[in-house]
């Protein structure tokens, strides 16, 4: 590991407070999302594009049954030393557009259903997903919280399809959003819902209104924690957060939010309970691992790099906080993909179980009351 990595994880990892105890949280984004369709059409204009795609726009798509099967199949082989199984926080998107009824109104008006309703359009058995994954959140092994109501900017996208854009457009047709993301910066593309300085609080707080509703009809229970779409949420909004049973806030060291000029801004986050803007905790990231990247750049890298990662954060007892995407899990685009996934994720838990022997797998909901 070279010298500026070796800095950054310090700066990471010096603050906040320490734990006796080894504890290890595993939290995945953009479950229920449908992100890229199933089908040759969408991938050959995702392909025909002159830039590089990312494992996103290669690989994710709708989570199914299988997907959820091999990976609950896989949670439930390893133990903690309390004999705990390791904690899935599943982050769902609960909306998808609804494709028909935005073009119905000329792509005036955002129109959305919930992700069970996904669930059962693509489902291709008798058993739905749903239940799949709510045997495993039985099981104590899938944690569902909030990733928001839908995973594209409808704001944004709206004017972009009823001005007429063309690649807009084409994207639309095929039920896709994700158009601009492939010559953009990442951060800043449509699946930054809240990066518009258009957004009221009134706005926001009718979506989560919206969004929370979903969860608890498909879960039976409010959401605990919540990731924004692309780390973009103002934080004057965080005051909104527990009036929806919200304790904590997931993310990466950096947040984002929009000002008044459309400008993106930059802040630092910190494992903390964030007394300024309200009662919420801020959990921060400390170990990337999304192997899907390997498939990428033909490396087999990503392992190693999390064995770096949590052996930096471990020494300065800190807790694990895996950031590991849906899309390292899913085989509806290629199933090779999936089985990459798994491998690598099996291979990393072997690594844990056996080189810390003390570990504690809890949930991301355990931890956030470890800082109150």
């Amino acid at each position: 590991m070279n010298l500026k990595r070796i800095a950054a994880l310090l700066d990471l990892n010096l603050r906040g407070k320490a734990f006796k105890e080894q504890f290890v949280i595993i939290q995945s984004d953009d479950w229920g999302s449908i992100r890229v369709p199933q089908n040759k059409e969408a991938q050959k204009i995702l392909n025909n594009s002159s830039k590089q795609l990312s494992i996103f726009q290669k690989y994710d798509t709708l989570d199914c049954n299988e997907d959820w099967r091999v990976l609950l199949d896989l949670l439930v082989t390893f133990k903690d030393s309390t004999g705990k199984h390791p904690v899935f926080t599943s982050n769902f998107v609960t909306g998808n557009p609804n494709f028909e009824k935005i073009k119905e109104h000329q792509f005036t008006q955002f129109f959305w259903d919930p992700f069970y309703s996904t669930y059962e359009q693509f489902n291709q058995e008798k058993l739905n997903t749903l239940e799949i994954i709510n045997q495993g959140i039985f099981k104590g092994i899938i944690e569902p919280q909030y990733h928001g109501r839908q995973h594209v900017n409808h704001k944004k996208w709206l004017k972009s399809l009823s001005s007429g854009n063309a690649t807009a457009l084409e994207f639309f047709n095929h039920h896709m959003w994700i158009y601009d993301s492939i010559n953009s910066n990442g951060l800043r593309s449509l699946n930054a819902v809240f990066d518009s300085c258009e957004y009221t609080i009134e706005e926001v707080e009718s979506e989560f209104k919206d969004g929370i509703c979903a969860f608890k009809q498909a879960f039976g229970q409010l959401p605990q924690s919540f990731i924004p779409n692309n780390y973009f949420f103002n934080r004057e909004w965080h005051s909104l957060l527990p009036n929806f049973g919200i304790k904590s806030v997931q993310g990466m060291k950096y947040g984002f939010e929009t000002n008044e000029l459309d400008g993106m801004l930059k802040y630092r986050r910190f494992n903390k309970n964030d007394k300024q803007n309200s009662s919420v905790v801020q959990l921060v990231r400390n170990v990337v691992f999304d192997p899907s990247s390997d498939l990428m750049t033909h490396n087999n890298d990503s392992v190693q790099w999390a064995k770096d990662q949590i052996l930096m954060a471990f020494a300065l007892n800190k807790p694990i906080i895996i950031d590991t995407h849906r899309v390292n899990y899913v085989g509806g685009i290629d199933v090779n993909n999936r089985n990459n996934g798994i491998q690598k994720l099996s291979e990393l838990l072997q690594w844990l179980v056996k080189k810390f022997p003390e570990i504690r797998f809890i949930s991301t909901a355990e931890l956030a009351n470890l800082y109150t």
